[in-house]
């Protein structure tokens, strides 16, 4: 299923990042590059849960560290209400333990920063054409 397609469940990318400049800048970067999506931000962890609640987004691309409730928490508090929603996780450095949670809870993939965006790229992709 390509992004053009109208067969992805929810064509709603949400963006979790602290850092208002760099949500911004992710936001901007994802649409130009998915056009049939709408791209949403959120600056923590419980805007993001409560995001999900309501618009239900198939994607979710959050930082681990955030304010309030950290990303661990709330993937997988979106996870036990929405189990089809797909994550993208990125982190300021590889961190095994945090790596093992999102494991468990089902990421569908770990991006260290600075953000590769043809990485980002290719994972939303992956994330469009899995089942």
């Amino acid at each position: 299923m390509k992004a053009g397609s109208v067969t992805f469940p929810t064509r709603i990318i949400l963006i979790v990042e602290d850092d208002h400049a760099s949500g911004v800048i992710l936001r901007d970067m994802v649409a130009r590059k998915f056009p049939g999506f709408a791209i949403y931000v959120a600056e923590d962890g419980e805007t993001g849960i409560d995001f999900c609640r309501e618009h239900s987004p198939g994607i979710v691309v959050t930082d681990i560290n955030l304010p309030g409730i950290d990303g661990a928490l709330m993937a997988k508090r979106i996870k036990r209400r929405k189990p089809d929603t797909k994550f993208i996780v990125l982190s300021g450095y590889s961190d095994t333990v945090h790596l093992q949670e999102f494991n468990a809870i089902g990421i569908h993939d770990f991006l260290v920063k600075p953000v590769d965006l043809k990485q980002l790229f290719a994972a939303i992709q992956a994330c469009i054409d899995a089942p």
